[in-house]
C-alpha cells in the first residue's frame, strides 16, 4: 500500500496519506513541469492533497543552465493524490528494521571535499 507520512509544522501534527486516488511520476525532465501541471489540474479539479517529492536532479527542467548528476531510475518526480489525510499521534521506530544500510564509502577524498565545498563558497559569494 502506497502510504506518505508527513509533519505539519505550523500545526503541529503528523498527516498520514494512504491509497492514492492517482500517482504522478516521471523519470524524464521534459515530463517534470507537465507533470507539476497535472498534479495542479488534479488538485485543483478534484479537491485533492499532494504528498511526494521532486528530486534535485529536477533543477534542469526549470532552468537548463543548471546542471546536476546523471539521471538514474530513481524519479525526478513522484506524487500521490490523496484525499483528506489522517491525523495520526507521532511515529514511533520500527522495533526491527526490513533494510539494513551497508558502509557507506566517500566517493572524495578529503582535497576533493574541500576543494567542492570552497567553490561552492565562491559561487554563492
Amino acid at each position: 500500500m502506497t502510504q506518505v507520512l508527513l509533519f505539519n509544522c505550523p500545526n503541529r501534527h503528523w498527516l498520514h496519506f494512504a491509497r492514492p486516488l492517482h500517482v504522478v511520476a516521471t523519470r524524464s525532465i521534459d515530463g517534470v513541469v507537465k507533470s507539476l501541471r497535472l498534479i495542479e489540474e488534479l488538485v485543483n479539479r478534484e479537491r485533492l492533497f499532494a504528498a511526494g517529492f521532486i528530486s534535485y536532479e529536477a533543477a534542469s527542467a526549470f532552468d537548463r543552465a543548471l546542471t546536476t548528476h546523471p539521471l538514474t531510475d530513481f524519479p525526478l518526480l513522484w506524487f500521490g493524490l490523496f484525499r483528506k489525510p489522517q491525523i495520526v499521534p507521532e511515529p514511533t521506530a520500527v522495533a526491527e528494521p526490513t533494510y539494513r544500510l551497508g558502509e557507506w564509502q566517500p566517493t572524495v577524498n578529503r582535497n576533493e571535499y574541500r576543494e567542492r565545498f570552497d567553490a561552492i563558497k565562491r559561487a554563492i559569494a
